[in-house]
């Protein structure tokens, strides 16, 4: 039989995380109008944090050179 989701997992970092829950990453579209974290994303992530989860994997991150993906995520905005 697998593991307890309730049950905690050390990581080969050696990084122990409380339980097996795991929320994925995704692309919350909550950035600001300057694509950068603020209030909304820190909100969410906060209330996420409440909730006992073993981890929170962040969501997409732009990184230097997608400037196609900053023009559509501006017309999205």
């Amino acid at each position: 039989m697998g593991a307890d989701t309730k049950e905690p997992l050390k990581l080969p970092c050696g990084l122990v995380l409380p339980n097996r829950l795991v929320k994925a990453a995704m692309a919350e579209g909550l950035a600001e109008k300057t694509h950068l974290p603020g209030k909304k994303i820190t909100s969410v992530y906060g209330e996420w944090a409440k909730g006992g989860w073993g981890a929170l994997l962040t969501g997409m991150t732009i990184l230097n050179g997608f400037p196609e993906l900053i023009a559509l995520l501006d017309l999205m905005m």
